[in-house]
C-alpha cells in the first residue's frame, strides 16, 4: 500500500543543516570529561570532512549499516542483548532520519502508549491509570491483567515492521534508511538503536486500537509491558486472550 506522507523526502535527511543537528543530538551523554565517546573523538578530528562524507554516501545511496556488536547488559533483573553501532556514520544517520520522520510517526501512536515519547513516560502513564480508576469508582470493582511480550524486540517481524512504515512514508529513500535500521540484526529489531523504540511503539498501535474496538476494556502500553483493565472480568480475559493470539498470529 502506498505511503500517505509525501512531504517527508530523502534529501531532507542528508541536508547539511539536518546532519549537524543530528550530530548535536547524537552526542548527548557522550562528551562528559569522564566519558568522552571514542567515536565522537574520532569524528571531531575533521568534522567538516566527516559531514561531507555522510552527505555523499546518503545522496548516492551508498550507505549500509556497519557491522553491529552485540553486548549483554543487565537491566531490571533481565539480561538484554544490546546492539551497538559506530558513532560515525550510523548514530548520526539514525538521528538525521528520525529528525525528519518522528513527528509523522507520533501522529499514528496509540494515545496510551508511553515509552520514550516526549511529554509522557512512567509518571504520565500512572496518572492516566489513576484517572481511569477514579472515573470507574461506581463499578465497585475493577479487574486487571498485567503482562508483557516474551523477547518482544527479538520476535518482531522485520518485514511487517517495514510494511508498517511504508504505510506512513512514500519516499523510497526514507524507506531505504528504515530498512537499513530494521535489518541490522539477523532476526527482530536491535535493542539500543535510536530508531528502534519509536518503531516498536508504532508496531503495537494497531493491536491496541483493535483491542479497544472489540472489548470493553482500557489498555495501557509501556514498551512491551501491557496493562489491561476493565469493569467486566470476562471482557478483560477476552482481551488478554486476544492479545496472546494477535502476538502469535499477526505480530510475529
Amino acid at each position: 500500500r502506498c505511503g500517505k506522507n509525501r512531504k517527508v523526502t530523502f534529501p531532507m535527511v542528508f541536508n547539511m543543516n539536518n546532519l549537524r543537528v543530528a550530530d548535536k543530538d547524537a552526542r548527548k551523554g557522550k562528551t562528559s570529561p569522564k566519558k568522552y565517546h571514542k567515536g565522537v573523538r574520532q569524528f571531531d578530528i575533521n568534522p567538516d570532512k566527516n559531514f561531507q562524507h555522510i552527505h555523499d554516501i546518503l545522496k548516492n545511496r551508498e550507505y549500509h549499516t556497519s557491522a553491529p556488536v552485540i553486548a549483554e547488559q543487565r537491566c531490571d533483573n533481565k539480561v538484554r542483548l544490546l546492539t551497538k553501532l559506530p558513532y560515525m556514520p550510523d548514530h548520526i544517520i539514525h538521528h538525521a532520519l528520525m529528525l525528519v520522520t518522528y513527528n509523522i510517526m507520533k501522529r499514528y501512536y496509540y494515545y496510551d502508549s508511553y515509552a520514550s515519547i516526549e511529554g509522557k513516560g512512567m509518571h504520565f502513564a500512572a496518572k492516566r491509570v489513576r484517572r481511569y480508576i477514579d472515573e470507574n469508582k461506581d463499578a465497585g470493582r475493577l479487574y486487571w491483567i498485567k503482562r508483557d511480550f516474551k523477547k518482544f524486540y527479538h520476535n518482531i517481524d522485520q518485514q511487517k515492521a517495514y510494511n508498517l512504515l511504508c504505510r506512513l512514508f512514500n519516499d523510497d529513500g526514507i524507506r531505504y534508511l528504515f530498512r537499513e535500521a530494521i535489518t541490522v540484526c539477523y532476526h527482530g529489531l536491535g535493542i539500543g538503536l535510536f530508531p528502534i523504540q519509536p518503531i516498536a511503539n508504532l508496531y503495537t498501535c494497531d493491536m491496541c486500537r483493535e483491542v479497544m474496538r472489540l472489548f470493553d476494556v482500557r489498555i495501557f502500553m509501556y514498551c512491551d509491558d501491557t496493562l489491561i483493565i476493565g469493569r467486566d472480568k470476562k471482557e478483560v480475559w477476552k482481551a488478554n486472550n486476544y492479545i496472546e493470539w494477535y502476538a502469535k498470529n499477526v505480530m510475529e
